[in-house]
This record gives C-alpha cells, structure tokens and sequence, in this order.
C-alpha cells in the first residue's frame, strides 16, 4: 500500500468519525453533515446504515428511567411469580435464576451508562461555559478529563479531547 493510499484511508476514516459524531451530538440531517466533511449524502447513508448510527443516536436519547422502571417492573414479575408458589416451593426454576441473573446485570449496565451519560453532558456543558470564559482553561480542562479518562478507562478508543471536539464544532 503506498504511503498516499494511507493517508487518503487514515483520512477517510477521520472524516467518517467526525460525521458519526455530528450525527449522533446533534440534530443535523445527514445532507447537512455531508456537507459539513466534505462526502456526498449517498456515502453518509451508507455509512450510517453500515455503523447503524440512528439505532445508537435513539438509544443515547431513551430515558434511562423509563428503562430502569421496565427493567425493574420485570424483576418484580419475575420475584412475584416465584413468592406465588407454594410455600416451600418458592424457589426460582435455574431459568428464572438466568433471567433474573441478566436483568439485575442489565440494570447495573443501565445504571452505569446513565452515570457516564450524566457525567459527560454535564462535563460538555461546564467546558462550554469555562471556554467561552477562557479558551485556555478549557483546553487545560480537557487535557485533565483526557489523563482522568485514561486512567479510569484504559481501553478507551478515543481520547475525550476528540469526542468532545466533535461534539463541539
């Protein structure tokens, strides 16, 4: 592969990323964001039908609660069932430990998520008040979120730095 095919692909890619993250960070249609990198509608399309970016851009905006309360509305269910059996009985079948198994771990996923969503929407808006205070604080701002990310997400695959640039423009 010559060194011009790397570039254009390590380019392609960026833009790519950054149309993902205009589609999913805001409410641009996707003409609007084609011509914001730069490609044609056609290929944001695709792109967004092969990284199924409108599934992700609607789960981002369920409300974790409503979440959370079917979650925990199936929990009950599912305990109540069990408690109506004879007592002595009332014990749960090894599928009903399975699917009590996953909801309780659905609901700590649900809850974990919610916190880093929390937490990031509240850290975009604090960075949008300090940079139009002072832009040099913010950049120092984020370069403490990017050391913090790593030490509390190693496996990250972007630095916060990139998401919330992009986030941002």
């Amino acid at each position: 592969m010559s060194e011009n095919t790397i570039i254009e692909t390590r380019s392609l890619q960026t833009i790519r990323e950054h149309a993902r993250n205009l589609f999913i960070c805001s409410n641009y249609s996707q003409s609007e964001i084609a011509g914001m990198v730069g490609v044609s509608q056609k290929t944001i399309s695709v792109w967004a039908s092969e990284g199924k970016w409108a599934q992700f851009r609607q789960s981002m905006s369920q409300s974790p609660t409503i979440v959370m309360l079917q979650l925990q509305n199936e929990l009950t269910q599912l305990n109540n069932r069990i408690a109506s059996r004879p007592e002595g009985d009332r014990f749960p079948t090894s599928e009903e430990s399975d699917i009590r198994r996953k909801i309780i771990a659905t609901i700590k996923s649900v809850n974990e998520l919610t916190d880093a969503s929390v937490g990031f929407s509240w850290f975009l808006h604090f960075f949008e008040y300090i940079h139009k205070q002072n832009p040099e604080h913010a950049s120092l701002l984020v370069t403490y979120a990017d050391e913090y990310l790593i030490q509390k997400a190693p496996n990250a695959t972007e630095p916060f730095s990139r998401i919330l640039s992009q986030c941002i423009q």
